[in-house]
């Protein structure tokens, strides 16, 4: 009997140690820069798992485990420890929800600390980025190490994504105090702040003058109202090149030396201006994707988003009123108002205000509500398999020809609507199966997201872009969980994300849809301002920021091992040789050097179509 107590005591003990590392963790947003991140994302996972398998509300789950632990902690450890736990997860709480708050209030200024109690200065909360060839993006900048006499041309980007009018110039230098490096400065910038969701770029270059085995130091400095910006690039050292010969040289990360890239995808189910996939939602979203110049791909469902008569049919048969009259106005907004653009990067500048990626979301879109139509008995969450449609090859019900046949009918609705021929596709819901990546890659699409990925993959794993099995060119681009971001503790497993792509040079997929759950707030809308201002400023200007068909190209034409059409060489002559196959122009190719003793270096490269350029250790 004693040794029975002793074992169930023991269980006890674990279950709170059990349950407290869950609270905890869960709270320590701080991790999300770190590998270890993996066990605060794990922790919300968990949460995130109950709310979505019986609806527990993450706030009645912490409201029930703080006294339940407290109460725990006293029966097994006594009333000094259950103090003491529950002061500490307490703070805990609080902390986070004080995070929570703050994000969802979307905060894009704060008051200049010269005048508070005075005067109202609100200071716009800006973004700062450095672009050029850079090695590591860390605290400090890496150029690696140049030869003696070396130029290269950098770019101060600095943008105003928020609504706030500055109201002082702005100061910006770039300075160094080493003789082993010259500044040049352009001199056309006059001090003057972007005015909100606009930006500029400074450009100055950078000069290896003589030879310093010490690091030189530059040091960037952008001054507006009481906040200072600054960055420092480092050069590791400067050589002479007596001796020196390339030992590799490759081009292995996105475009201008980023670590990853980075798309926001969304998708339309069906026109219905009661969850805002209408044009007033569109223009929420995109008004968002042109305050931080952040492209977008959005997938449409032809069938009840474009199509008036199969719409009408859809409502009638329901008894809902989704406003089918209205349809031809959204189609002329998308026409008239909105550039519809497959390749568009960051920061975009398009001829229109509003700018995205149209792509394929299937023309009846299965596996939801919306995938009840005529030819499956007005099933709702119709699956593959579970009717006949008009669009679909008389004679064949197989899995593979529905799926083709479905992207193929809303692909052709697309082009007619809009004047679009769509190059990526999306997952409707999750309803895909073995048949996906090959059909979809049959009705002519070149870049899928979700086409061979399950629930478990979404959450766990980061999969780089890759031709799924049994294709040749289509290019896989895998969505990351959680999606439509509406809390601070989904921000916060989402940043682990980001810097695990850093980490691993691979692409992270936000999944948010692009009516942002405005039917119920705009917590997601205020979640993705923060979620934003971290990939673009935060991240150090370490992601190729684009849509997915950009981001596609990218990794087909320059990472595929099946079809790129970018190759390095190194001959004898210590000279490097960058040859583009392709058909299109590529600009910004990040050439990383090694040479002999260890020392290396990146240069950005622009290769015409079918042409080939040579890069020496002199140039």
């Amino acid at each position: 009997m004693i040794a029975f107590w002793n074992v169930l005591e023991f269980g006890v003990f674990l279950f709170a140690i059990l349950l407290t590392a869950i609270f905890m963790l869960s709270k320590c947003f701080f991790l999300s820069a770190y590998r270890v991140g993996w066990i605060m994302m794990f922790a919300n996972v968990i949460y995130e798992t109950l709310f979505k398998k019986f609806k527990w509300n993450r706030g009645c789950i912490d409201a029930v485990m703080l006294p339940g632990l407290t109460l725990l902690w006293f029966l097994i450890a006594g009333p000094v420890w259950a103090m003491a736990m529950s002061l500490v997860l307490s703070m805990a709480w609080i902390v986070t929800l004080r995070i929570d708050q703050r994000w969802r209030t979307g905060e894009i200024a704060h008051q200049d600390s010269r005048y508070t109690g005075r005067v109202p200065i609100p200071v716009p909360r800006m973004v700062v980025n450095i672009r050029g060839p850079i090695l590591e993006r860390n605290k400090i900048l890496e150029l690696g190490d140049w030869p003696v006499g070396s130029s290269e041309s950098f770019e101060i980007l600095i943008l105003n994504p928020s609504s706030i009018v500055p109201q002082f110039p702005m100061e910006v230098t770039v300075e160094t105090d080493s003789p082993g490096a010259k500044v040049t400065m352009d001199g056309s910038f006059k001090g003057i702040c972007p005015d909100p969701a606009q930006y500029q770029t400074i450009p100055f270059k950078i000069t290896s003058t003589e030879r310093s085995k010490e690091p030189v130091m530059i040091t960037v400095r952008v001054s507006h109202c009481d906040t200072v910006w600054i960055r420092k690039l480092r050069l590791r050292s400067v050589f002479s090149l007596d001796g020196a010969s390339i030992q590799s040289a490759q081009i292995r990360r996105w475009k201008g030396g980023a670590r990853a890239g980075f798309a926001w995808r969304g998708d339309q189910d069906l026109y219905d201006p009661a969850t805002f996939q209408s044009e007033q939602g569109l223009r929420h979203a995109l008004g968002l994707s042109y305050r931080f110049r952040l492209p977008s791909t959005l997938y449409i469902s032809g069938a009840l988003s474009l199509n008036q008569d199969d719409h009408k049919a859809f409502c009638d048969h329901f008894g809902w009123d989704r406003r089918t009259e209205e349809i031809p106005g959204f189609i002329k907004f998308l026409c008239d108002k909105v550039t519809l653009q497959n390749e568009l990067e960051f920061p975009m500048d398009p001829d229109r205000k509003f700018a995205m990626e149209i792509g394929n979301h299937m023309y009846v879109h299965l596996g939801t509500h919306t995938g009840a139509a005529e030819g499956n008995s007005w099933k709702s969450h119709a699956w593959i398999g579970d009717g006949r449609y008009p669009w679909q090859q008389e004679g064949h019900a197989d899995s593979f020809t529905e799926q083709r046949d479905n992207a193929i009918k809303n692909a052709e609705e697309i082009l007619e609507t809009l004047g679009v021929k769509v190059t990526s596709w999306g997952v409707p819901g999750r309803t895909c199966d073995s048949q996906t990546s090959k059909a979809v890659e049959a009705a002519g699409i070149e870049f899928g997201t979700d086409t061979n990925a399950s629930a478990f993959i979404n959450v766990f794993h980061l999969v780089p872009p890759h031709h799924p099995e049994g294709c040749e060119k289509l290019v896989e681009i895998t969505k990351k969980y959680p999606g439509d971001p509406d809390n601070a503790w989904k921000i916060a497993m989402l940043k682990y994300w980001a810097q695990a792509a850093r980490r691993r040079e691979q692409v992270f997929l936000l999944m948010a849809h692009h009516h942002l759950l405005l039917y119920e707030g705009c917590a997601c809308t205020n979640m993705l301002n923060e979620f934003f201002y971290y990939i673009l400023g935060d991240c150090q200007g370490d992601y190729y920021i684009a849509t997915v068909s950009s981001l596609g190209k990218y990794w087909q034409s320059v990472m595929s091992p099946k079809n790129k059409c970018i190759y390095v060489t190194v001959s004898d002559d210590n000279t490097v040789t960058v040859e583009n196959k392709g058909r299109e122009k590529m600009e910004e190719l990040p050439l990383e050097i090694k040479l002999n003793d260890g020392r290396e270096f990146m240069r950005l490269v622009d290769v015409d179509p079918g042409q080939s350029i040579q890069v020496n250790l002199t140039d």
